[in-house]
């Protein structure tokens, strides 16, 4: 446990001092005139957690001490167990006895511990002294406070005892209003591309003395001093427009005009293009993955070669020289992208002259140099749609094999790097089956969606081992009309979720399975209809939202949407990230610096793109 700490605490003491003849006078909010009191007051203070305000339930002991450090204790101990702590506040009722006031100095020491720990309790230093001024003393005897007379004038309503010099009587003392702490909170606290709106929330704002309060906001934080006009409703919706960081401010004011002013950063986002291969070098069939800490493409090229490039930083602002792959003829199309045992690898087809699949993987952890390329299936017109993912530790590739037999195909490698490869197995064999293959890790299994293309369905398939080596029965996703190229496959709030074309309606799609493992699905979702829209659909869970990167093919412009939700069970109004000429096939979504981040083809000007958030 770190160490805690207590932060401006606050006394309040709840009792009577008792005058001669037992009239009492009650501190504000204390019991009637002569009734009977107790010796218990109550203690607020403010718990922090390694500087930040702790929240949860603790286990307190509390100590009287007549000394600020030395082994001094007065009265027992006070224990309270599993005492709510929230936004760091909290309150407890003590209570040491009669004799523990004496008029004499008092200082309280508290240990605190986790409330579901029976460890020792941290000791939090200094002790806090209670002074004269904000409790008053609860005497026993009659006639007398502390050792001096007190008045035998009969006090009137809200009177306090005060000292005169001589003796202690009956005054009225002004009392000072404690001004109200506002607390600001704005969710979400970062727009993410399409997002305008945040909520601006004051509710947890309070009155130490319990008043009401009204409430102002400023989403902008551009007001200075106290806002005009203050309101009823502690929760406003925030717009904002344009990319960039703003100090949101919200005010709360108490029924005597004190207020307090609170701020909550919120960040907009917006996508930002970078060209990463010069003009006319090429860039489809590309694929985008985070390597060693930075956004990474491999892709084909125009000389007909395997191409990776490497960022120049964390979020991709800038890129490196791009490098070769592999050169050994007309090769690279369907490029994969994955770290393998800590070094980028590419699974890709050989067009030309061998019509194989192959894998190569890079020298270092960066791709700056690259292995010996491997032919993993020779069959003959085997690797297209290759799609490559770690499967229980060892590489392993999904891909369409068009020779004689047009087969879903599945291979796994024998070692962690892909040194060797096992042989390659027939996972569906029904038709024309397995183009736009798209593996992934589900329920820690391998499986992957694809497209039937005998007949125009979505098929899912889920293995029955961890490895791979075995299948079972592929499912029919979805056969409403000519649907399921561009198929792309991933875990969505722990169930698998495909991202998918409608060729029928020319529409962008989306389904989530109604289990862990895909064993049934649930309905199919249009997410765009706005045109032909759909093609190069790549999935990612972005925030904890799945989010889909896509080409329209109406206006010639890549498109991103995302999900109002964790399921996808709604989707927001998808957004254009870049309309200029024809821009956005091949497009491949991954989350880099926890945004959204796209790699894709510039078809007008024969550029590798790449787009991610910022606020410039």
């Amino acid at each position: 446990m770190k160490p805690r700490k207590i932060v401006a605490p606050t006394v309040i003491l709840g009792v009577l001092v008792v005058l001669a003849g037992g009239v009492g006078l009650a501190l504000a909010q204390g019991p009637p005139l002569g009734a009977s009191v107790g010796t218990a007051f109550t203690y607020q203070g403010q718990l922090t957690d390694d500087d930040d305000p702790a929240t949860g339930t603790y286990d307190f002991e509390f100590e009287l001490h007549d000394h600020p450090t030395e082994d001094s204790q007065v009265g027992g101990t006070v224990y309270v167990d599993d005492k709510l702590v929230s936004d760091g506040l909290f309150t407890v009722l003590l209570d040491f006895g009669s004799s523990a006031f004496n008029g004499e100095a008092r200082h309280l020491e508290i240990g605190v511990r986790p409330g579901d720990s029976g460890g020792d309790y941290t000791t939090l230093a200094p002790r806090q002294e209670l002074t004269a001024a904000p409790y008053a003393l609860h005497s026993l005897s009659t006639g007398s406070l502390q050792g001096h007379p007190v008045s035998d004038t009969v006090p009137t309503t809200g009177q306090l005892l005060q000292w005169n010099g001589s003796a202690w009587e009956p005054a009225t003392v002004a009392s000072t209003n404690q001004p109200p702490v506002a607390i600001l909170q704005a969710d979400p606290a970062v727009l993410m591309p399409g997002e305008t709106t945040t909520t601006l929330s004051l509710s947890l704002s309070y009155d130490p003395e319990g008043g009401p309060l009204t409430y102002a906001f400023d989403p902008t934080g551009q007001t200075l001093g106290e806002p005009a006009s203050y309101g009823s409703t502690a929760v406003t919706a925030a717009q904002y427009s344009a990319p960039g960081d703003y100090l949101a401010a919200g005010w709360v004011k108490d029924g005597a005009g004190a207020f307090d002013v609170a701020r909550a950063l919120v960040s907009v986002y917006r996508f930002w293009t970078t060209v990463v291969e010069s003009p006319g070098n090429g860039g489809t069939h590309l694929s985008l993955a985070v390597v060693d800490g930075r956004p990474a493409i491999a892709y084909y090229g125009t000389n007909a070669d395997l191409k990776y490039v490497w960022a120049g930083d964390a979020t991709g602002s800038s890129w490196r020289t791009p490098v070769t792959a592999d050169s050994s003829g007309n090769l690279g199309e369907y490029a994969s992208l994955a770290v393998v045992d800590g070094h980028p690898a590419i699974a890709y087809y050989d067009y030309s002259p061998n019509y194989d699949l192959k894998y190569v993987r890079a020298s270092d952890a960066t791709g700056s140099s690259w292995g010996m390329p491997l032919t993993v299936d020779s069959g003959g017109w085997v690797g297209e749609y290759a799609s490559l993912a770690v499967v229980d530790g060892h590489p392993a590739i999904a891909y369409y094999d068009d020779g004689a037999s047009y087969d879903l195909k599945y291979v796994r490698a024998t070692d962690a790097t892909g040194s060797s490869w096992g042989t390659p197995l027939t996972v569906d064999s029904t038709g024309t089956v397995g183009w736009y293959a798209s593996l992934a890790v589900v329920e820690n299994r391998p499986a992957i969606a694809y497209y039937d293309a005998g007949s125009d369905n979505l098929k899912y398939v889920w293995a029955s081992d961890a490895t791979g080596s075995s299948w079972g029965s592929p499912l029919t996703v979805d056969s409403a009309g000519d649907v399921g190229a561009y198929a792309s496959l991933a875990v969505v709030d722990g169930r698998p979720a495909i991202a998918y074309f409608d060729n029928s309606n020319d529409d962008l799609k989306y389904v989530r399975a109604s289990d862990a493992t895909g064993s049934s699905w649930g309905t199919p979702l249009t997410v765009d209809s706005g045109g032909l829209v759909g093609k190069y659909a790549s999935l990612a869970v972005v925030e904890n939202r799945p989010a889909i990167a896509y080409f329209d093919d109406t206006n010639d412009a890549l498109k991103y949407v995302r999900a109002n939700d964790t399921t996808g069970s709604s989707w927001g109004t998808p957004i254009t990230v870049e309309g200029s000429g024809y821009v956005g096939t091949y497009a491949s979504l991954a989350v880099v610096e926890d945004r959204p981040a796209i790699a894709y083809y510039d078809a007008s000007n024969y550029d590798l793109r790449y787009t991610i958030p910022r606020q410039e």
